[in-house]
């Protein structure tokens, strides 16, 4: 598996209202707001412990990740 299954498929869920893209990159899976990167899943890259996280703790960080994303121009 070249990344969590799993945890794109719990991304997924949340993101698909706001419309953002998927695309495939780095080995895993990248989510794009306006053609910037939001957020990603790839394996070998640990930031948060997979058994501890909640999907609130997930809404949250991408929430945070999307208004730093809309302060970026161009």
């Amino acid at each position: 598996m070249p990344y969590d299954e799993d945890l794109d498929t719990m991304i997924r869920a949340i993101v698909e209202k706001d419309g953002m893209a998927r695309m495939k990159m780095f080995g895993g899976t990248c989510y794009l707001m306006g053609g910037k990167m939001v957020c990603g899943v790839w394996k070998g890259w640990i930031m948060i412990d997979r058994a501890e996280l909640a999907i609130e703790s997930v809404e949250a960080w991408i929430e945070a990740a999307k208004g730093f994303v809309a302060t970026i121009e161009g």
